[in-house]
């Protein structure tokens, strides 16, 4: 389609004093087509508000003339005649809220003109195109010498355009009408009633913060008629606007979804995230909107996969969960595997985090929604995710008993899922289904749960681990895996009171660890062995081992927070007390333990955070009363664990009871 862009402008573009205001008017023909109609539809109007002609329209003269409130009337009045033209039209307006600029008025005047063009585009029905743009822009005259020609125009806002693409803010369709599709007239306001419509919006944009404009303006976004945008500012607002123009729903999504995270755009991001649901799952077809959705957790997780991200990506989740739930509501057509996805992807976020209230919460939902979604096997595995994070929530709640419980529960559906395998294929035997991530996943969760709770309670498979860990060892490939599963070996070994075995094995794994970097898991779980073995006298001679402890740590960023930093400056610190007999040392490095400790309101938090307090007061010789210590610890599996040990040292106690 042809359009026409009307362009005026409010403010002085140079001084503090009132704001700076470009406007337009887009109309849906051509501009010659634009005058003819206009000057049809718009000629009685003078006379029906007390005019003589269209030089008598300025807005800031109604405003002497009749006061604020019936100069805002007047402007209503006049602009909805555009309600009888045979084309669309759409006011929109950019403000320089910041009131940044350039070295020069004119300039930054220019680079605002350029905002509006870049976005005009945005506000347009988004199967419509624009094929040809006339853009016409009140001349600027100060002090009788005109400010801005037709080849400043060219310069300075149309061939800015390549430039602002490059970074998101300006449409693709708009820069590719440069050239012969695009063009500029200079005319003064008073000769057009185009121009004459962007003037009055440039002047009631300039009284914003008045009550009549803005109830004017509220009427005219609920008829989808204006919009606002901010110029040398806003930028994130105007790339998700031209996200969704160029029809890239996810980024559009995943920028509304950050700007969220800002009190003053939750209202805009609320509605434009319902309008975007509304495209992703009308216009992607049957299964789209699921591809949708993965690419936009795929980014999330990508943008703020760090421990000092983690607090923003929760509150964006839970925008992103109540926006779903209002939209699915207004809908009235649940898409509940697309919210049990988001929710899995929340739960994995939030046992980094420790969230235990929010955490509890997602377990009782997901559970409420899973024989719905059973009865379509496509979403097998999506159950299977959450099953998963439902055990880890309960290590998380120190509920280790019922994390047992819910393991077993799930190698057994693993289980069944291969019986379903053998039917489906028809084979008895499946091998690859041992190799599958499935299988693999469900056995080591068995070894992590089991290995848990033994020293809590008797636990029948703690015999067998030896031999799964052995099983196990020959299906993984993956270095992560195969880390994950030495580390639950160490782990297995401490609980069964062989810290020096757990040591030498350790040490096995990582034969070039005085030049080599482990990475911070394998690093915590070399320092619990070691530290263990030293605490236990399981070894004696220690100085070969202080040159490697200190070449590992020498990379550890002091400002980097979360898991397992906070435990790895604990081990460090119990070293440098044991081995070195430096307590001063030890306790600076037990405050960069507290300092780096985010984990939430869980229990595990609550517990670590005494088990760093009963190091630091074993360092300074103040040990406490156990039950100083645990006092008001609600979970009760691990104090009364402690009670079954002999006569050993409360830091010997919870070192060997602590899952961490």
């Amino acid at each position: 389609m042809k359009y026409t862009l009307y362009i005026d402008e409010s403010g002085d573009f140079e001084t503090q004093r009132g704001q700076w205001v470009l406007s337009g008017v887009l109309l849906a023909d051509t501009y010659e087509n634009c005058e003819k109609l206009l000057i049809n539809k718009l000629s009685s109007v003078p006379k029906q508000l007390g005019c003589e002609s269209i030089k008598d329209f300025h807005l800031t003269e109604f405003r002497q003339h009749h006061g604020h409130k019936t100069a805002v009337d007047m402007a209503e009045t006049f602009l909805d005649k555009l309600n009888i033209l045979p084309f669309d039209y759409h006011f929109l307006a950019t403000i320089n809220y910041t009131k940044s600029s350039l070295s020069e008025r004119e300039r930054t005047y220019r680079l605002m003109v350029a905002d509006v063009l870049a976005l005009c585009e945005t506000v347009i029905p988004e199967n419509d195109i624009i094929e040809h743009l006339d853009l016409v822009i009140a001349t600027r005259t100060i002090n009788g010498e005109r400010q801005t020609w037709e080849s400043d125009v060219d310069k300075d806002i149309i061939q800015s355009l390549p430039k602002a693409l490059e970074v998101d803010l300006a449409t693709k369709g708009m820069v590719e009408l440069i050239g012969n599709h695009i063009q500029v007239k200079l005319q003064q306001a008073n000769k057009s009633w185009g121009l004459v419509c962007a003037d009055f919006i440039a002047n009631l944009a300039y009284n914003n913060r008045n009550q009549n404009e803005k109830d004017l303006f509220d009427r005219l976004r609920e008829q989808n008629k204006y919009s606002l945008f901010e110029s040398f500012g806003g930028y994130e607002v105007r790339r998700a606007n031209i996200a969704e123009r160029d029809k890239d729903y996810v980024l559009a999504l995943y920028r509304w979804l950050v700007l969220s995270l800002k009190k003053k755009n939750r209202d805009t991001a609320h509605k434009a995230t319902l309008g975007l649901f509304k495209k992703v799952f009308a216009q992607r077809g049957t299964s789209g909107h699921r591809t949708a959705f993965e690419a936009l957790l795929e980014r999330l997780w990508r943008n703020y996969n760090s421990p000092h991200l983690y607090q923003e990506l929760s509150s964006i989740l839970l925008f992103l969960e109540d926006e779903l739930e209002v939209f699915f509501s207004n809908s009235h057509k649940i898409q509940s595997d697309i919210i049990f996805r988001v929710r899995n992807f929340t739960m994995m976020l939030e046992n980094h985090i420790g969230n235990a209230k929010r955490l509890n919460s997602l377990v009782d939902k997901q559970n409420s929604n899973i024989e719905q979604l059973a009865s379509n096997p496509e979403f097998f595995n999506m159950i299977l995710d959450f099953k998963t994070h439902e055990i880890e929530t309960k290590i998380n709640n120190l509920e280790l008993r019922e994390a047992s419980i819910l393991s077993e529960k799930y190698i057994e559906m693993i289980r069944n899922y291969k019986e379903c395998w053998k039917i489906l294929t028809e084979q008895d035997e499946l091998s690859s289904f041992d190799n599958s991530r499935a299988n693999i996943k469900s056995e080591m969760i068995l070894i992590r749960s089991s290995v848990l709770i033994s020293g809590i309670e008797d636990n029948y498979l703690i015999d067998s681990i030896d031999t799964k860990v052995s099983e196990i060892s020959k299906l993984i490939s993956h270095p992560l895996d195969i880390s994950r599963l030495n580390n639950y070996k160490i782990m297995y070994l401490l609980k069964q009171r062989k810290q020096k075995e757990a040591f030498d094995f350790a040490l096995s794994l990582f034969p070039t660890i005085e030049i080599e970097l482990l990475n911070y898991f394998d690093l915590l779980w070399f320092m619990k062995a070691l530290n263990d073995s030293i605490l236990f006298n399981k070894i004696t001679k220690l100085k070969k081992y202080i040159s490697s402890v200190d070449f590992q740590f020498s990379q550890l960023d002091i400002d980097k927070k979360g898991h397992p930093i906070d435990l790895l400056w604990r081990e460090l610190a119990l070293f440098d007390f044991l081995a070195k007999n430096d307590k001063k040392t030890a306790l600076k490095n037990i405050k960069n333990s507290k300092s780096s400790f985010t984990l939430g309101d869980s229990a595990i938090a609550q517990w670590l955070k005494i088990v760093i307090d009963i190091h630091e007061d074993f360092f300074l010789k103040k040990s406490k009363n156990e039950k100083e210590y645990f006092k008001g610890f609600k979970n009760i599996e691990l104090i009364e664990a402690m009670d079954n040990f002999g006569d050993i040292s409360l830091l010997e106690k919870v070192r060997y009871i602590s899952p961490y």
